[in-house]
């Protein structure tokens, strides 16, 4: 499946510290390039990988399931535990879910968790229609570059892959039941917007 131009995973060898950074929900690794591309500069060993289903089409990202999701990031996870003495895991909207998840499941082995906005659920009125309407309809009205920076653009898909955003829910539920597992330092940043 082609990738979006500019939605290809970042890697950098860098030192012993190693970062994971994961992207949101119908996003792309474009969107922590930038951030990626600082803690590479600062001598940092960096893994930015690109979610299956994300970059390429719609309906491939309805035929993900959030275990795809965090398969890819506990792959990346590994490699960069093999390779470095700490691994701190960092993350975008579900990316921070994702992350959420890798630190429940790995306990020490992640040094500490910083979140943007980490997503745990939603407060849309129609939720509730989401199991029967990802029966019916494939996508929905998107959300992507909501960024309210001028001249800043993300690179998403344009509409949300409602199958897609299911698996969202169950990866909800699953972070949520095991939030107690979390004991690593964690540094969360939420925007006012």
């Amino acid at each position: 499946m082609p990738v979006m131009p500019g939605a290809e995973p970042f890697h950098h060898d860098g030192g012993p510290v190693g970062v994971l950074l994961c992207h949101g929900f119908t996003g792309t690794p474009q969107s922590l390039r930038p951030w990626a591309e600082h803690l590479a500069a600062a001598g940092l060993t960096v893994a930015l990988p690109r979610l299956p289903g994300h970059g390429t089409t719609l309906a491939e990202a309805n035929l993900t399931h959030w275990e795809d999701w965090y398969a890819e990031l506990d792959r990346q996870f590994a490699q960069l535990r093999e390779r470095c003495d700490q691994v701190f895991v960092m993350g975008l909207s579900m990316g921070g879910t994702l992350a959420i998840r890798l630190a429940e499941v790995h306990g020490d082995d992640v040094a500490g968790l910083v979140l943007v906005n980490p997503s745990l659920l939603t407060k849309r009125p129609d939720r509730f229609l989401l199991p029967v309407l990802r029966r019916v309809t494939p996508t929905w009205p998107g959300i992507a570059s909501d960024i309210k920076k001028p001249g800043v653009t993300e690179l998403a898909y344009d509409k949300i892959p409602l199958k897609a955003s299911y698996q969202l829910t169950r990866l909800w539920l699953t972070t949520r039941a095991d939030l107690a597992e979390v004991t690593q330092p964690v540094l969360i940043f939420r925007s006012s917007e």
